[in-house]
């Protein structure tokens, strides 16, 4: 009996650690570039695993491939990017298939993992800017974060005359 009982805790706790992410999206690569080195050194750079993450700018679905644009975050340990103002610029996810635009829409977490390629001048806007270009052999689309109010309630020794009744009406004899 306390044979299985060890069994069933050591499972369950080995199934709570889990976490479900591809190996490529939960370590980085040991020499993983920054996004500024990908674009003043791109030569230097080019054949070498990254991984990198950000929010979806725009989605291109070309005849055999998907472009994802994506403004460039810091990552947490295990990869989800932070949802902050800062940014270390853009660069373009190249994946090998047709990925759904209404899916993949722009404002959502990714991040991919995958081999540095030659990169491309674009326009954003009327501004033309150097993207790295990242061929992504694994993508991950992170959960929308949901938005959590918590309502405080008033501190003991709180007390405020023009606001309904009195503290004291509250309690016997007059309750």
């Amino acid at each position: 009996m306390k044979v299985i009982a060890a069994v069933v805790l050591s499972t369950v706790l080995l199934v709570g650690c889990a976490t479900g992410l591809p190996p490529d999206i939960a370590d980085p690569p040991p020499d993983n570039p920054t996004l500024h080195d990908a674009q003043t050194k791109s030569e230097e750079f080019i054949g070498r695993a990254v991984r990198w993450g950000g929010t979806i700018a725009s989605v291109q679905n070309k005849e055999n491939e998907t472009w994802i644009e994506v403004v460039a975050r810091n990552l947490r340990r295990y990869g989800q990017p932070y949802e902050s103002d800062a940014t270390q610029g853009r660069f373009i996810a190249r994946v090998g298939r047709f990925l759904d635009p209404a899916v993949y829409a722009d404002g959502r977490q990714i991040t991919v993992a995958g081999l540095l390629e030659k990169p491309v001048l674009q326009p954003i806007g009327e501004f033309t800017y150097l993207y790295p270009v990242v061929n992504a052999a694994t993508v991950h689309l992170w959960e929308p974060q949901r938005e959590v109010i918590i309502y405080e309630p008033f501190p003991p020794w709180y007390y405020d005359p023009w606001y309904g009744h009195p503290y004291w009406y509250r309690y016997p004899p007059w309750y």
